[in-house]
Parts: C-alpha cells; sequence; structure tokens
C-alpha cells in the first residue's frame, strides 16, 4: 500500500496528469484534429524526400540481451536540392498557405457581439477551420488530380506525383482527413462549444 501511495504521489508531482489532460483537450478540439493530420502528412512527405542513410551498426554485450542495431541519420545534402523543394513547396502551398489565406478571409466563424453599446465583430477562430478545409480539399482535388499544379504556378509533374505518392492513401488520404476535420468542424459548431 505505501509503494502505490509513493508512486501515486510521484506521478501527481510530476505533472503527468496535467500534461495529458492537456493533450486529451487539444486533440478533442477541431485544432488537433487538424493539426493532427497536417502532422501526418507532413511526417509521411519528409520520410519520402529525405532518405535515411546508414551510418553504422552498434553491437552490445550478450548479456544485455540486444541484437546488432544499426544506425540511420537523414540524408542533409537533400535540403540543397530541387528535388526537396519542389515537392515541399507544393505540398505547402496546397496543405497549407491557400487553404490559410482563404480560411482567414472567409471566416464565417465570425458574429457581432455588443460591448458597452458599439457592435464589434468576433472571431471563434482566427482561421475558419470549416473554410480552411473546405479549400483545401478542393486544392487538393484539382492540383494532384492531374496537371492541375500549373494553376499554382508549379509545371513539374514530377513533384505533384512525388507529393501525391508520399501521402498515406495518395490524393485520398489528404481528402479523407479534410472531410473529418470538416466533420468535427460542423460537429463543433452545432455544439456550440469554445
Amino acid at each position: 500500500m505505501r509503494v502505490y501511495a509513493g508512486l501515486n504521489d510521484l506521478i501527481s508531482v510530476s505533472g503527468v496528469p496535467e500534461t495529458i489532460d492537456y493533450v486529451r483537450e487539444l486533440c478533442s478540439s477541431v485544432t488537433g484534429v487538424q493539426l493532427t493530420f497536417l502532422l501526418v502528412e507532413a511526417i509521411a512527405l519528409q520520410r519520402v524526400l529525405l532518405p535515411w542513410n546508414w551510418i553504422m551498426d552498434l553491437s552490445f554485450p550478450p548479456a544485455i540481451g540486444l541484437q546488432v542495431v544499426a544506425l540511420y541519420f537523414p540524408d542533409l545534402f537533400a535540403l540543397l536540392t530541387l528535388e526537396y523543394w519542389l515537392p515541399t513547396l507544393l505540398w505547402s502551398t496546397t496543405s497549407f498557405f491557400v487553404p490559410l489565406l482563404f480560411g482567414y478571409f472567409y471566416n464565417i466563424t465570425v458574429h457581432e457581439v455588443r460591448r458597452h453599446g458599439a457592435s464589434v465583430s468576433v472571431a471563434r477562430y482566427t482561421i475558419d477551420p470549416l473554410t480552411f478545409n473546405v479549400v483545401k480539399a478542393l486544392v487538393t482535388y484539382v492540383v494532384y488530380r492531374g496537371p492541375g499544379a500549373a494553376v499554382l504556378g508549379y509545371d513539374h509533374p514530377l513533384a505533384t506525383e512525388r507529393v501525391r505518392d508520399a501521402m498515406p492513401l495518395g490524393q485520398q488520404g489528404i481528402l479523407i482527413g479534410c472531410y473529418v476535420t470538416m466533420l468535427v468542424a460542423v460537429y463543433e459548431a452545432v455544439q456550440g462549444r469554445r
């Protein structure tokens, strides 16, 4: 019983419960869902564009019970090539910057509030998540479906292929992320949550 009480005190003092509550609250919001999908896309793209090269093998004494472990490190020289930057800029433009621009200006979460006799516009979100994902889905469909990347000034078909092939489930994976986030945004708006 003392061990349990000491362990419980240690966990309480460490701040783990507060961190878990914070992460849970963040993941339970439309912002958290959106961030999750953007991180999955970014990590998938970087795993394809930044190859990991073998450095060396680590061997351990037999008493530890570990086999030989290979160490890998990303090839940072790839950051100096167009094969890295063209797909990265294409993805960041289609999945982040263009939707961000439209989500800021076409913000349907703005509503009028009366304060001290004056009418003030207040937005629930600085960037409207529903508009962000609708625009992201439309741009993704146009750009990655065919030669639509020329619309954004990218006339490099290999960049669109690399981005499309790097995403989990390809173009449909990006669209699924948009649809899920749109549903979460509508659900949150219907619930009237903050």
